[in-house]
């Protein structure tokens, strides 16, 4: 018989519920997602307005992968979502949230 568990207050945002077939599988889930989905907020500009994003990325040795972040709707920064060989994702916590350049920066310099 199928065993659902709600991740209740991890993401006020994303509520989330795991299911498995055993207490060992539906554990094994929840601990997968429960680190993933405690960001509640931007590392940069603290704002909550954070979403999850993904899309396909092709290294230049043409290994194709998704790619998982969160990004904050405020300030544009994201935070790196990795999956691992066996298929769980983690937050990347070594690393700090990364502000992409603004194309009027990019384009002429530092914007005034």
């Amino acid at each position: 018989m199928p065993i659902k568990m709600t991740l209740a207050g991890a993401n006020p945002n994303f509520p989330c519920e795991v299911m498995g077939n055993t207490p060992a599988e539906v554990w094994k889930l929840m601990s997968d997602l429960v680190l993933v989905l405690s960001v509640k907020k931007c590392g940069k500009c603290e704002s909550d307005r954070v979403f999850p994003e993904s899309r396909p990325v092709e290294t230049d040795k043409g290994k194709k992968f998704m790619g998982f972040k969160w990004r904050c709707e405020e300030c544009g920064s994201s935070l790196i979502v990795r999956q691992t060989e066996d298929g769980t994702i983690d937050v990347k916590w070594d690393e700090e949230w990364f502000t992409p350049e603004r194309k009027e920066e990019s384009a002429s310099g530092p914007a005034i």
